[in-house]
């Protein structure tokens, strides 16, 4: 089973974003702070949908706290340079 349960605060400003199929998205990271002495903060790029992506746009800005839920998932593309980048 891939479920994943982050709590952290966004990086970056929420930006909805259309799809080529017309479905309402957004894509952006949040930090996700370890409960270790040296303060170490992880960071996480995470992309939602539909209705869900319009809530977080209204309701949160850079900053907030929040909760998301959801899988992992890795997407590999390639540079102009011809690199191929996996994250």
């Amino acid at each position: 089973m891939n479920n994943c349960i982050l709590v952290g605060r966004l990086v970056y400003e929420p930006e909805l974003k259309v799809s080529k199929s017309g479905t309402n998205y957004l894509s952006t990271r949040i930090a996700v702070s370890r409960n270790d002495k040296d303060k170490t903060t992880d960071f996480f790029s995470f992309k939602v949908f539909g209705k869900a992506a319009e809530f977080v746009k209204t309701y949160f800005k850079k900053g907030d706290p929040i909760g998301i839920v959801g899988k992992l998932q890795t997407d590999t593309y390639e540079r102009q340079d011809g690199t191929k980048v996996t994250e």
